[in-house]
């Protein structure tokens, strides 16, 4: 089970955000860091999911150190780690056809 990086996004008339560099576009809210990290839990295996049904490629966990010198996230507060759901390799159906008698 990889575990992805999840930051912590807070501003003072807010409630508590979190986004993943490695999966743009997963994001979870919530009212206290509490319920932020099991927002943030599902909120990953969503994208997961999501990715998996549309064929995607997961990417592995990028870095910390990494992460943490992009743009990007430079407002992030602090960080959790989350542990991405189990994935299932994907089937693939294949039909043959071999001679009666060898």
């Amino acid at each position: 089970m990889a575990e992805y990086i999840a930051l912590i996004h807070k501003k003072p008339d807010t409630g508590f955000g979190s986004s993943f560099a490695d999966f743009p576009g997963a994001i979870a809210v919530a009212a206290t860091l509490e319920d932020l990290r099991s927002q943030a839990e599902e909120a990953l295996a969503f994208h997961i999911e999501g990715m998996q049904e549309d064929g995607d490629e997961i990417p592995g966990p990028s870095p910390l150190d990494l992460i943490a010198m992009s743009d990007d996230y430079k407002d992030a507060a602090a960080v959790f780690v989350i542990k991405a759901p189990e994935t299932a390799p994907q089937s693939v159906r294949i039909n043959i056809t071999i001679p009666d008698k060898c």
